[in-house]
């Protein structure tokens, strides 16, 4: 049993690194594009692996199903618009995953016959699907730190900031308590579960579309 947990943990590695390094670029490329010139002054503007991944919240995906990368620092003061900008900024990580999910369901979807006849890149294949689901899953919850918080943040009235500064502080323990009573699995559960037959609707029409032709 340890030894098929050993093997399930590397084959989840190339997916993770993937996943957590676009979606940290992503944030920097479009604050970078909105005019905001921090992300590229501290080297968040790479596709290197290194210089975005948290090595705890690398483990704690490995181990525990969820975690993060090194956030990217911004400055919203440089957008012409901060509050369009901040939204943009928060959503480009999420989306990212979420474009990377449908990818790797799309060619789940048309190489059945290619993956059935070689279950070791199945192995490899299938974690960029429900890795990158569950980011996108987790990073919009309106928990600290994550992306969802900042976005609620965007929306709340400034005599509600304390409030939100209060919580920010206590965000971690937050997620620790609703993964120990089983609330953040299940709702990741169901988000996989949702995303994954909506893009099965999608590609089930496709290929109808296609068989007319």
């Amino acid at each position: 049993m340890r030894i098929l947990q050993l093997e399930q943990i590397l084959y989840n590695i190339p997916a993770i690194i993937v996943a957590f390094t676009l979606h940290e670029y992503m944030h920097a490329y479009v604050s970078d594009k909105l005019g905001d010139p921090t992300p590229r002054m501290n080297g968040r503007l790479t596709l290197n692996p290194i210089v975005h991944i948290d090595w705890i919240g690398f483990l704690m995906v490995l181990l525990l199903g969820f975690g993060w990368a090194r956030p990217v620092e911004i400055n919203p003061r440089n957008y012409k618009n901060q509050r369009k900008g901040k939204v943009l900024v928060a959503l480009a990580g999420p989306l990212s995953n979420l474009a990377i999910a449908f990818v790797a369901f799309a060619f789940i979807y048309f190489s059945g016959n290619i993956l059935s006849n070689n279950p070791v890149l199945l192995n490899y294949v299938y974690p960029f699907l429900w890795i990158n689901i569950m980011l996108f899953a987790f990073n919009i919850l309106p928990v600290p730190p994550l992306d969802g918080f900042t976005l609620l943040e965007i929306w709340i009235h400034p005599s509600k900031y304390q409030t939100l500064f209060t919580i920010r502080r206590y965000g971690f323990m937050i997620l620790i308590v609703l993964s120990i009573i089983g609330i953040l699995g299940a709702y990741i559960g169901f988000a996989y579960t949702l995303i994954t037959s909506i893009f099965n609707f999608m590609f089930s029409g496709i290929e109808s579309l296609i068989g007319l032709f």
